[in-house]
């Protein structure tokens, strides 16, 4: 039976305790460090029952609690302290150094905050979540928009034979610390946008993340009759192709509308993967609106104010939509965003198939600011979109990469966290300087360290024993047997998302050779799985299938378990509780990999291909790194050869350092690596350095064009199209006629040499025209390697042409090569590589020479 109307009541608290609403409606929480406890201290079994949920638990807490904690000093003082405590890390946002930074709206399809709102399904949310934890943390002017998903990601159940099951399980927005966003009239905000059958309409939530307010779009609301409309937002990654793309409509248009509606007016957009990409089409139909520009003009101010990363090193993975289908969805592209439908259709073509549209295309072509999410991902991005900027050469190609960091507040065991803070500077995790870092790990003595990880293993076990599941209807995935697994074993874990290329039945590729290690009778191993397969990855549900058939063919339950629906709270026991983290991903498929990260900040060592974040994260003295110098004819051998190396690894290296104890039962040399693991993820690996690299590097670069580009009536935004409109045209009539390398003598090693690069320019116009040597080794087909590049300075009109000259310094022996490209400038504030316009001489006419 329906209700006629409904109220929202708040719990009747004791005045003293009036303070807890605060806290629970805003998730800072769940990450500093005096205020995590205090809803789990005043009953710790409804609290784990209840998903760790504040608002829920405070309205089921009953009266009787309540009445005996009235009596209790020193919890009413801890309450005492931790609303101070939130309210002086809130003051931050009062004040005029905040109030006056420019303002960047961080879009996602998902968001990872905490285990107790489902609203993520893996790494992409997750990461999402570290980054608007550190950016409150950091005081930055940041707001986030997503969708409100009815049912979330799905639950995880594994039947009887090990195949996944998805269970969807409906969020009840009353339980959550949201708020519904009002508009001037103090009625509920909507946003409205037109599908071909008919207008959705999509209520606006707030959701606090310390400094952060993240805007969450729901379609749920009886504005919507049409069950299409309604259901829209009714799980995250459901439904087909359409579904999909009405989603990603919502998303950006939709998200930036609201973002308009709240007069809130960001100076940068950070496209956090291609799903919100569309919300560029609305940012520039705004720019015409206000400012007075042209879709040209717009379509440059849009890309000169936003900020790509994308998190995908293989194409397949990518989001493409059927030309066909955008079509249907973009037959008005003209009268409502001002461009043609064949100009928004170019700017997501897939060149290989013109019936394609990608959403990172589009990303890419929409901002002056692309990124991967690890070093080597740059790299692999750089390769995989060349294409785009056809005249530039791969080094040029202007993808850069950030690399991932996690948020220490998050994921940091909080006993160990205690242990460190005594000797740093600042009392919130992830703050401190690397050196700081360094020296606070090294001062921890080496018998807590290893008392402290034993616990954090045992807590895992005691965990795994009783069933991570929460409810009923995930009571099939709890391990029955109280034998499974030891608080004192070498433990491994793996968990992530199951897609093939990840590898997850690796090990159990040489079942024998498995069983020995789980089964030795001096020195076992034991190892624990987690993760889901995408509700439409039949293949990644069949390597879950024959993971769990073989440890049940094999009776090797008590040794390892498969833990079904991986979420955040059991990633958290997991990266503190195991004492390896296995990664073996076919490289370079992993973009990054975070939950690898998570564990080395915990000292849980990483043992990975070389690929991610552990291209630049490895070093020998922090895990291990699985031999992948030799390479097979196929995957399928690659993946032979990489097993083998593995369990040599495995049986040569880490587990007999692992059982190797000095007098007092240590593992010496372990534990000093699982001291340098920490000291490089809590530093180098952090998420509060990643934000703080987007800021200084994307960010402010993006702030400083919006700025300038709107001055005096955009006068510098119009020069600027002006400038791109004549090369554009004039641009064949630029020629590089000669490269010179001048030296005396010998070319040694450590020398400078002077470049000097001669350009023909028939339209006259030398200020504009800028020019890049690339220079490097070369290889045995004269190709230049690792290279660098330098912009050549000196610049002088001769008869022959406009001289362009500069010094590099040779780096190594050997054959060495340079080559220099012209390219024109059309802004000192933006990149030499905005249009994609380049010239160099002939590929062979690269000045050559060596020591």
């Amino acid at each position: 039976m329906k209700p006629d109307a409904t109220i929202d009541i708040k719990p009747a608290l004791p005045q003293e305790f009036a303070g807890l609403h605060t806290l629970a409606r805003n998730y800072a929480w769940s990450w500093i460090p005096e205020i995590k406890s205090i809803f789990s201290e005043i009953d710790e079994e409804l609290f784990r029952r209840l998903g760790s949920n504040p608002v829920a638990f405070l309205n089921a807490v009953p009266s009787s609690t309540w009445r005996a904690l009235s009596r209790d000093q020193s919890f009413i003082q801890r309450v005492h302290d931790a609303v101070e405590r939130f309210a002086e890390y809130m003051s931050v946002k009062q004040s005029t150094e905040f109030e006056q930074q420019p303002l960047a709206a961080y879009f996602c399809a998902e968001y990872g905050l905490h285990e107790s709102f489902a609203n993520y399904s893996g790494g992409l949310g997750v990461l999402a979540g570290d980054h608007l934890k550190s950016a409150s943390d950091l005081g930055y002017k940041l707001v986030a928009v997503g969708l409100l998903y009815q049912q979330g990601y799905f639950n995880q159940v594994l039947g009887p034979g090990g195949w996944q099951q998805e269970v969807y399980v409906r969020n009840d927005v009353r339980q959550m610390p949201l708020e519904p966003v009002l508009d001037n009239n103090g009625e509920r905000l909507t946003i409205s946008m037109r599908l071909p059958d008919g207008i959705v309409h999509a209520l606006v939530w707030k959701m606090a993340v310390g400094l952060v307010d993240l805007y969450l779009l729901d379609t749920n609301t009886e504005l919507n009759s049409m069950p299409s409309l309604r259901n829209l937002t009714n799980a995250l990654y459901s439904g087909d192709r359409e579904h999909r793309l009405r989603q990603e409509l919502l998303l950006g248009i939709g998200g930036y509308r609201a973002l308009d509606a709240m007069n809130l007016h960001p100076d940068v957009v950070h496209l956090n993967e291609g799903h919100a990409a569309f919300c560029t089409l609305e940012q520039m139909r705004l720019y015409m609106q206000r400012l007075y520009i042209d879709i040209r003009e717009a379509q440059h101010l849009c890309r000169m104010t936003t900020v790509f990363t994308t998190h995908t090193p293989v194409p397949a993975g990518n989001e493409v939509f059927e030309v066909n289908l955008l079509k249907r969805y973009f037959d008005n592209c003209i009268d409502v965003f001002g461009m043609s439908l064949e100009h928004f259709l170019e700017l997501g073509q897939v060149e290989s198939d013109p019936s394609a549209f990608s959403m990172t295309v589009f990303g890419m072509k929409m901002s002056v600011f692309s990124n991967g999410v690890s070093r080597l991902h740059g790299q692999t991005a750089r390769e995989m979109w060349k294409h785009l900027w056809p005249q530039l050469p791969v080094s040029l190609t202007p993808i850069t990469h950030i690399t991932n960091g996690v948020h220490a507040g998050t994921w940091l065991n909080e006993v160990l966290w205690d242990h460190i803070k005594p000797t740093l500077p600042n009392t919130t995790p992830g703050m401190a300087t690397k050196n700081e870092v360094r020296k606070a790990i090294l001062a921890l003595n080496n018998t807590d360290l290893w008392s402290i990880h034993q616990e954090a293993r045992a807590r895992l076990v005691k965990k795994i024993r009783a069933g991570f599941g929460r409810t009923e209807q995930l009571s099939l995935n709890k391990i029955k047997t109280s034998r499974s697994l030891s608080k004192r074993v070498l433990t491994i874990g793996f968990a992530r998302r199951f897609a093939t290329y990840k590898r997850g039945n690796l090990l159990f590729g040489n079942i024998e050779r498995l069983k020995e290690l789980v089964l030795h009778s001096e020195r076992p191993v034991q190892v624990v799985i987690a993760g889901k397969a995408h509700p439409h990855d039949q293949a990644g549900k069949k390597v879950i299938k024959e993971i769990m058939l073989a440890i049940q063919e094999h009776g090797l339950e008590d040794h390892i378990v498969f833990l079904a629906d991986y979420d955040m709270e059991m990633a958290r026991y997991l990266v503190q509780g195991c004492d390896i983290w296995l990664n073996t991903p076919r490289r370079p498929m992993e973009a990054s990999g975070t939950s690898g990260m998570k564990a080395a900040m915990n000292g849980c060592l990483h043992v990975s291909v070389l690929d991610g974040w552990w291209a630049e994260g490895f070093h020998a003295n922090c895990g291990w790194a699985i031999p992948d110098a030799r390479h097979g004819d196929s995957a399928q051998e690659n993946d032979i050869i990489d097993r083998d190396a593995l369990f040599t690894l495995l049986e040569k290296h880490i587990i007999p350092e692992f059982y190797d104890r000095d007098h007092l039962g240590r593992p010496t040399r372990w534990i000093q690596r699982m001291k340098e693991a920490m000291i490089s993820s809590l530093s180098d690996f952090s998420s509060h350095r990643m934000v703080a690299e987007y800021d200084s590097r994307g960010y402010a670069r993006c702030a400083g064009l919006h700025t300038a580009m709107l001055g005096n009536n955009c006068e510098r935004l119009r020069t600027m199209c002006q400038q791109i409109e004549k090369w554009s045209h004039k641009w064949k009539e630029v020629h590089v006629a000669s490269v010179d390398v001048a030296h005396q003598g010998e070319a040694v090693s450590g020398d400078d040499v002077r470049i000097t690069c001669l350009v023909n320019d028939n339209v006259g116009d030398a200020d504009r025209i800028a020019v890049r040597a690339l220079y490097g080794p070369l290889s045995s087909d004269n190709e230049i390697t690792a290279s660098l590049s330098v912009r050549l300075l000196d610049v002088r009109d001769t008869e022959r042409g406009i001289e362009y000259s500069g010094n590099i310094r040779l780096q190594s022996a050997g054959p060495f090569g340079v080559r220099c490209f012209a390219m024109p400038m059309y802004d000192e504030l933006l990149p030499l590589e905005y249009a994609g316009l380049a010239r160099s001489l002939d590929s062979t006419q690269d000045t050559l020479f060596s020591d």
